[in-house]
């Protein structure tokens, strides 16, 4: 039988090197007192650091009071933890950012959960991963997509998912959508998609794109259900898998989603809303290939090889006047 992994922060050095720190990490995992104030404080207290001989560590806080301590009126230790009431203010910032129809401003958010906006931002981008604001441009096209999807006219679908007009959605379509909200809406009719699937830690992620940008990034179970549901999203499309620029980016998409996670137990919602913003500003780095790059502009796909799925086959006519299709 092997033995139990030891619990982070339950010895002594450990515990001594977060005092050291101030590792926020470590906000729920024990406090310390000093043996002359008789007060006990969290790891991350911003007072005079104490000497390392005069500290005695307890694993709760109701153990200082219990051997007779009081609480630290600078850190409050008998409070929320710190890391806590973080994570219930990005919990809220983003659901504001969610239900929020239309642009909303840094201070507005910033102001509803209680904070200044530059230290909004920095705990936003600190534990998120990306800024307010980008979480938010991911929220406004994941809403478009939904109602282009369910039938929503795209004039209606465009205001409706809080875009204030249509000549700045069209800015942003190609990097956003891979395709113009009218060819999105009739299933893709006519393009070319590259795909790859990789493995994350609890699932599996699938990038799709167009020889105009990125079509879809989304999570799901098993790559055979991530692949029905691209194939059920552009029935019109023609599939062929990773383009070779595409699987060049792949070990960075990887990385990712499988690097270190925030410090927060965020939502999984949360997370992944921000894996995919962050994914596709990598994919947005180096797709499509540019005139005079260096690499070959040309993005063709390969004749389809037996069995692999084909739809529509007709050629991609996309032009300004889908707008108003």
């Amino acid at each position: 039988m092997s033995s139990p992994v030891p619990l982070p922060f339950s010895t002594e050095n450990e515990r001594w090197i977060a005092v050291v720190a101030r590792d926020v990490r470590a906000e729920d995992a024990f406090v310390y007192v000093m043996s002359s104030s008789r007060i006990f404080c969290r790891p991350t207290c911003t007072a005079r650091r104490p000497v390392r001989r005069q500290i005695r560590f307890f694993s709760t806080r109701e153990e200082a009071v219990a051997a007779g301590y009081r609480a630290c009126r600078r850190c409050k230790p008998d409070a929320e933890s710190l890391l806590r009431q973080h994570q219930l203010l990005i919990q809220q910032a983003c659901q504001l950012l969610e239900q929020t129809e239309g642009p909303v401003s840094l201070e507005f958010i910033a102001r509803r959960v209680g904070l200044s906006r530059f230290y909004f931002h920095r705990l936003f981008k600190r534990y998120v991963g990306v800024t307010p604001k980008e979480y938010s441009a991911s929220c406004q096209f994941k809403r478009l997509e939904a109602l282009l999807e369910r039938g929503t006219s795209i004039i209606d679908a465009i205001y409706d998912s809080g875009f204030s007009s249509t000549s700045r959605i069209y800015e942003k379509t190609d990097k956003e959508l891979g395709m113009t909200p009218a060819k999105f809406k009739s299933g893709g009719s006519g393009l070319h998609i590259y795909h790859a699937t990789v493995e994350s830690p609890d699932s599996h992620l699938l990038v799709a794109l167009t020889e105009r940008g990125t079509c879809m990034i989304e999570f799901g179970d098993t790559p055979s259900e991530l692949m029905e549901r691209l194939m059920a999203r552009f029935p019109g499309a023609k599939f062929a898998g990773p383009h070779p620029r595409l699987t060049a980016v792949l070990p960075r998409i990887i990385e990712l989603i499988e690097g270190p996670r925030s410090d927060l137990q965020l939502l999984d919602s949360l997370q992944r809303t921000a894996i995919q913003r962050k994914v596709r500003k990598v994919l947005q780095d180096s797709w499509p290939p540019r005139e005079g790059s260096g690499r070959s502009p040309s993005l063709r796909v390969p004749m389809p090889t037996r069995g692999s799925p084909t739809h529509s086959q007709s050629t991609d006519g996309a032009s300004h006047d889908d707008r108003h299709s």
